[in-house]
Formats: C-alpha cells, structure tokens, sequence
C-alpha cells in the first residue's frame, strides 16, 4: 500500500511500504483505466470523486446511485424490504458492470462494498483503488443518525462496523489518511498522487501482485 498522510498540518508525508528496486529507469506509465475510491460512509468518497471527475474529465459512477436506478427504489428501502444480502448482491453485479464499461472513470464505492474479497479482485483487476482514511469521529459527525442511511442509526453499532471494515481497506492500492481535511483538498492531493506519484504506485502493483 502506498501511503499518504494528510491528517497532520504540513506537507504531505509518503510511506512507500516495502522498499524495491528496478534495474533501470521505468517511463511514466499510462494512467489507470478506472480509479475506485473505497473508505467508511461519510468519508466524503462522492464529493471527492465528483472533484476528481470535473478535473480530470473522466466519467464519474456513484455505485450505491446506480444501484438505486437499476432497482428504482432508495437503498433504505432494499435494506429494509429485502434485507442486506439482497443488496449486496445487487451491489456485485452493478461493481461488474461497471467494471467492463469502456472509457476512464473515477468510481466511488459505497461503504460496504470493499468487504468482499469477490469485489475487491474485481476493483484490482480493473483499476486502481484509493481509501479515503477519515478518522471515526468525523464520519460519525458528518452521517451518524442519518435515517437514510440504514447502517448510521446507532453511534455504537456504527463504531462496530468501521472496526470489522478497517483491514479490509488497508488492502487498498493507496491510503490517503486525511483527519477532517476538507474534500477540495483531499482532490488536489489525489490529482497530486497521480502526476508525482503514479509511477511509484504502478511499479510496486507490478512487483507485488
């Protein structure tokens, strides 16, 4: 995982994880095809991805949106009618569609979805995934109580849930730790990463997967 730490004041602080080395110089390689954006519900993961998609003018998918316009109903309504594992389901199939659509795109995943290991190899056989790694407090600050958001209600068992989530983000491409950094800011980091940072990023994917 490639590390960056917005959550102090500062410039930003990178930890390349494990150290390699390449015999020559590798050219910039081309950008990835898709870049999903995976953290805890109120990371912020839409309005950054929005950001990133007017700058970058690639395409921007809100996945937990696209579920809802396949299913013509709120995903409140699927938790509570047909239950989670329903919409899980419907979240697999709209993740792989979205995966095989052609043309870059800036995919902002729902909360949930970076938990199965089924959609995890899906996100990095098709692109590159970014955890937005906001504190608990500030998620909870920003949704908690939110009534449309079935898994927001309860402070306690929205703190259970961030724990059982938390390893299966640090299996994300990229980290970017930001505490209560404001989105504008987040997505200049993120297009930052992407000029300065790209190749590093790419050439330890190509050693380590």
């Amino acid at each position: 995982m490639f590390l960056v730490d917005r959550s102090r004041s500062g410039p930003p602080r990178r930890w390349r994880g494990r150290p390699f080395q390449t015999g020559a110089v590798v050219p910039r390689p081309h950008l990835p095809e898709r870049l999903f954006i995976v953290g805890f519900m109120g990371a912020g993961k839409t309005t950054i991805g929005k950001l990133l998609s007017d700058r970058l003018h690639w395409r921007f998918v809100d996945l937990d949106r696209r579920i809802e316009e396949e299913a013509g109903v709120p995903i409140r309504k699927l938790f509570a009618v047909h239950g989670e594992g329903r919409f899980r389901s419907l979240e697999h199939d709209a993740l792989r569609e979205v995966a095989r659509e052609p043309g870059r795109s800036i995919v902002a995943l729902g909360g949930g979805a970076f938990v199965s290991e089924v959609n995890r190899a899906i996100v990095r056989r098709s692109g590159v995934s970014v955890w937005i790694d906001v504190p608990f407090r500030v998620s909870v600050k920003r949704v908690g109580g939110d009534r449309r958001r079935p898994l927001a209600l309860s402070r306690d068992s929205m703190y259970q849930l961030y724990r059982s989530r938390l390893p299966f983000y640090h299996e994300a491409d990229i980290r970017l730790r930001v505490g209560d950094l404001a989105v504008e800011r987040i997505a200049q980091d993120l297009l930052r990463m992407l000029r300065d940072d790209w190749q590093i990023v790419a050439e330890r994917r190509r050693l380590f997967s």
